[in-house]
């Protein structure tokens, strides 16, 4: 399988759609749980995650891998103001 960092690449380089959903699967449970500590409500934390994968998939270029992608979604969310 391949790693998460290698996924990222391959999606960048070709919008390559199984690999963001490999990603995707990955990754938002922790950031769902993340935004949910801090809002409280399953809806206001489903809205937050959608915009933070937005703004990740728009922003994608900025990710270097000095940190891990999961850290780097939960910097998105606080850059968001949520």
């Amino acid at each position: 399988m391949s790693s998460e960092l290698d996924l990222i690449r391959r999606f960048r380089k070709k919008r390559d759609e199984a690999s963001f959903r490999l990603i995707y699967r990955e990754d938002t449970p922790a950031v769902y749980r993340s935004v949910l500590r801090f809002l409280g409500s399953d809806e206001e934390a489903a809205d937050v995650v959608q915009e933070t994968w937005m703004r990740a998939i728009t922003n994608l270029t900025a990710f270097s891998g000095r940190s891990t992608f999961k850290t780097w979604l939960t910097a998105l969310i606080a850059v968001g103001k949520y």
